[in-house]
């Protein structure tokens, strides 16, 4: 669905929820699912109060109607989640995430622990990233066994185990297989098995292309980790010739997600930011600035400067380093001052990161004949 069909389908939704509400009694779930659908289309378009107002109405609906155990009520408060985890409210997420595995959707997990360690709560994480593999260990059916399955992936032919479960499922459930695969690999990310989570991305990814064309959402996702794991590990001997393969993957990855997408959504902005992390290591200093700075505009759109994390930081420096190295030395200067801010918010003013960026400041003020300003610095 393109973001003009988005705009098409929000009409038509709001009358099939009118003429529901009208014929059927208020608690029935085909009420449920006219708001749920809506709640989806306006998450799409950034629009948060609306998809969680429709969210929380359509929950209220599905647990008094089918109970909190239903796979149907847990994919709405998944969605709550989602919404709250887009906005960076990783407290109720977190709320969101916990009831849904409560109630069986153990995949949360992996979300679960991104949260925690988001909030530096590592021991925690590490938990839960570890039942989040064993989740997807059982999932694929790999065979169980006394190892820890984190250690025994680092020897294991993957790919032929893939092959192998792939020749033994029926036609009818290789999408449900292509997406385990595809949860595996994000386990595996955030493990840093990245060898391992490329193979299961690009096995998968033959999977999604062949059942859903090369326009959909799931392709852009699975399309823009591969080039993230390109980026992240082209300083190895192994990838330092994969960037331009990253670029393009990401590339593509972005044209899909415009297609659906509004700018200020959250997975626009990760695959702005990967591209310009490829275009500055390539060379391309003008596109990596435009990349950048165009994150950061979205995630300023969506968040105001509130919820900042320090990769927010990372991007605003790097943002910062080529303004400078364009001239443009007062736009640097308001990227490092907003960076610096950050870093002093989340490790504190005598931290050496915050020194290192002092520093920064103190050379650009010199740069732009401020000294007296620099000093002070």
């Amino acid at each position: 669905t393109s973001r003009c069909e988005l705009d098409d389908a929000i009409p038509l939704f709001e009358r099939a929820l009118a003429v529901r509400r009208k014929k059927l009694v208020g608690q029935d779930t085909n009420i449920a699912s006219s708001l749920y659908n809506l709640a989806v289309v306006f998450q799409m378009k950034g629009q948060w109060n609306n998809a969680m107002r429709y969210c929380k109405e359509a929950l209220k609906i599905q647990r008094l109607s089918l109970g909190d155990d239903n796979p149907v009520t847990s994919r709405t408060l998944e969605c709550i989640g989602n919404i709250h985890k887009d906005r960076r409210d990783f407290e109720n997420a977190l709320d969101c995430f916990s009831s849904c595995v409560s109630h069986g959707n153990f995949k949360l997990q992996r979300e679960i622990a991104v949260i925690y360690q988001f909030r530096g709560e590592q021991e925690k994480a590490n938990e839960m990233f570890f039942k989040a593999t064993l989740h997807a260990w059982e999932q694929l059916g790999f065979p169980k066994s006394k190892e820890d399955p984190r250690k025994e992936m680092e020897s294991m032919d993957i790919t032929l185990m893939l092959d192998k479960r792939k020749e033994a499922t029926d036609d009818k459930d290789m999408l449900h297989l292509g997406q385990n695969i595809m949860f595996l690999g994000s386990v595996l990310i955030n493990l840093e098995h990245f060898d391992k989570a490329l193979e299961c991305y690009r096995f998968s990814n033959i999977i999604f292309q062949a059942r859903y064309g090369p326009d959909h959402l799931t392709i852009a996702e699975n399309l823009h980790q591969c080039g993230f794991i390109l980026e992240t590990l082209s300083g190895s001997p192994s990838y330092q010739n994969q960037l331009d393969e990253a670029h393009d993957l990401l590339t593509e990855a972005l044209r899909i997600r415009k297609l659906h997408l509004v700018e200020s959504h959250p997975d626009l902005e990760e695959t702005m930011l990967c591209l310009g992390r490829v275009h500055h290591k390539l060379g391309h200093r003008r596109n990596a600035l435009n990349f950048l700075t165009g994150a950061v505009r979205a995630r300023d759109a969506r968040l105001g400067r509130r919820n900042a994390r320090l990769d927010d930081a990372d991007a605003l420096l790097q943002v910062g380093q080529l303004q400078q190295q364009s001239g443009n030395l007062r736009q640097s200067l308001s990227s490092f001052e907003d960076c610096l801010h950050i870093r002093q918010e989340f490790l504190g003013q005598d931290h050496p990161s915050c020194g290192e960026l002092l520093f920064f400041i103190g050379n650009l003020l010199r740069e732009a004949g401020d000294l007296d300003l620099a000093q002070e610095r």
